[in-house]
């Protein structure tokens, strides 16, 4: 069996992580299959009974997740193999928690006058106007309060 570039090798106290993860109900179910796939990654390093084509067909996943997964942990580590990917797009987000708890009031208030609703202008024109985000298209306004569960309309 060929050595492979980024071996996976885990410590102990991380099998015993990704088996607590595994058996969590409420577990993220995309940290559920890390976690898998991790622990197999290790075992198929081990007794050479589990290669990256069977770990993606067992779980489904393309080739390319399966050696991104291996890379991260091996230059990454653990932690970061593990965890969600933060958001590396370069956009910083618009609303911190205290900014949304005062969308979410804002949505929740009267709107105008002559207003029977807030519309998404007059909510993304309202949030610049109070300070809570610098700027903000109505577009990006929905797609916030999309994130955060809330529908507008």
């Amino acid at each position: 069996m060929r050595k492979k570039k980024y071996e996976v090798i885990l410590k102990e106290s991380e099998r015993e992580e990704l088996k607590r993860i595994i058996r969590n109900p409420r577990e993220q179910i995309k940290r559920v299959i890390k976690a898998k796939v991790l622990l197999k990654m290790d075992e198929g390093r081990k007794n050479g009974n589990w290669d990256d084509e069977q770990i993606w067909r067992a779980f489904d996943l393309s080739l390319a997740s399966i050696v991104r997964l291996r890379r991260q942990f091996v230059k990454e580590g653990y932690e970061s193999a593990i965890s969600r990917r933060p958001y590396l797009k370069g956009v910083r987000r618009k609303f911190d928690g205290d900014g949304e708890a005062k969308l979410i009031a804002l949505c929740c208030s009267t709107p105008p006058d002559g207003r029977a609703s807030w519309s998404l202008r007059l909510l993304a024109d309202r949030v610049v106007e109070l300070g809570i985000v610098g700027s903000i298209s109505p577009e990006g306004l929905r797609q916030t309060l999309k994130k955060m569960n809330l529908s507008h309309g």
